[in-house]
């Protein structure tokens, strides 16, 4: 029955005994940093915080209508200016009214597109963050205590950015 408790225990402290991943990436990125960090010492951990997107300008198809309703917008300004300078010429007058309809509908359609998108948008993790105090010497002498925001991306793989406090 010892052996099987000391079994346990020491089964208990190997798996237990390694950092949780986003930390070693963190630790790793340090350790690869091109601000030639030395002398790393790890002070203090904060938790792992999930980043949502909250806002619908994040979705790409979103900008894209964005980008084409504008464009459109900016057609349909042309035509009426167009339609106001064009004098007693009632043919091209027809032409430029019928390209201001279409460009109108064309523009409310990406209208219903992007509130279709913004009613069903539900936010996503685009990464992780988690703060870190460590202290270390970069390309001085001197050793400094470091408070950052780790920013990971959200396969928890690398990190995206480092934020200073």
């Amino acid at each position: 029955m010892k052996k099987l408790l000391y079994l346990f225990l020491f089964f208990f402290f190997v798996c237990c005994s390694e950092a949780p991943k986003e930390q070693q990436i963190v630790m790793e990125y340090l350790k690869y940093n091109p601000d030639n960090i030395r002398r790393y010492k790890p002070l203090e951990w904060g938790k792992l915080d999930t980043v949502y997107s909250s806002v619908v300008e994040d979705d790409p198809l979103y900008m894209h209508y964005v980008t084409e309703a504008v464009e459109v917008q900016i057609q349909i300004k042309k035509l009426e200016e167009a339609l106001i300078d064009i004098g007693t010429n009632l043919f091209y007058a027809q032409q430029l009214q019928k390209g201001i309809d279409y460009g109108q509908r064309l523009a409310e359609e990406y209208r219903n597109k992007m509130d279709s998108i913004d009613r069903n948008y539900i936010p996503h993790v685009p990464g992780y963050t988690i703060r870190h105090k460590y202290r270390a010497k970069k390309n001085t002498d001197n050793v400094v205590v470091y408070d950052e925001v780790f920013v990971l991306d959200s396969t928890l793989t690398k990190v995206v950015e480092v934020k200073k406090l």
